[in-house]
């Protein structure tokens, strides 16, 4: 930020009072001093602190004493994302009964799976991961989502990280049963005669000159 805002705080018998409010910049070195203080109010003695207003996107941690000088160290945090997304069913309102009690959607980074969720119709089949890093080591992580198969079903997934996702299942038509084989019938041979069981038949011819 450009500046932040310093509250001095004085504590006297266990009740708080703003002292003075001050806005500190870059340019005074992010540095300031509160001189010449009362120490004692009406013989109660005077305990002093300090405090931050809220700087986005920081955490605030105060450090040190009145006497020894109070250190504010703001610490950026990192950018936190939610991925959410909801599942959509083509199959006729679950006409042939087939739509499984919940499914299971995975987070991947950077395509590595992290995390899992298990989602069902009690959810109104909606998912969401919650306080995700958006950035490492400087640079912007790409998360993305996949199903576990779910029996009968063709999975699509659309979306992004960004606007959502969503996971559509649709249900595959059946397929036939697939009628046994049967082997081909063997072609029959002609019928042969047994050599063996072959009957002779002998002709006798007489020629005879006159």
């Amino acid at each position: 930020p450009e500046n932040i805002k310093v509250k001095l705080i004085a504590k006297i018998a266990d009740k708080e009072y703003i002292v003075e409010e001050r806005v500190i910049t870059a340019e005074s070195g992010w540095k300031t001093t509160f001189k010449d203080l009362p120490t004692e109010n009406n013989g109660n003695k005077i305990e002093y602190t300090i405090t931050e207003d809220e700087v986005n996107g920081y955490k605030t941690e105060i450090t040190g004493s009145a006497k020894d000088g109070f250190v504010i160290t703001n610490t950026k945090e990192p950018e936190k994302i939610n991925i959410e997304g909801v599942k959509t069913w083509n199959d006729k309102n679950n006409k042939d009964g087939a739509r499984p009690k919940s499914i299971t959607v995975n987070l991947l980074k950077n395509g590595k799976q992290i995390e899992s969720k298990k989602v069902t119709e009690a959810d109104g089949w909606k998912w969401k991961f919650e306080a995700l890093n958006k950035y490492e080591n400087g640079k912007e992580i790409e998360y993305t989502i996949t199903e576990d198969s779910v029996n009968g079903y063709k999975t699509e997934i659309t979306g992004s990280a960004k606007d959502g996702f969503v996971i559509t299942n649709t249900k595959e038509p059946e397929k036939p049963p697939t009628p046994p084989k049967t082997p081909p019938e063997k072609p029959k041979s002609p019928e042969t005669s047994d050599p063996n069981d072959m009957k002779i038949l002998c002709i006798t011819i007489m020629v005879a000159s006159f």
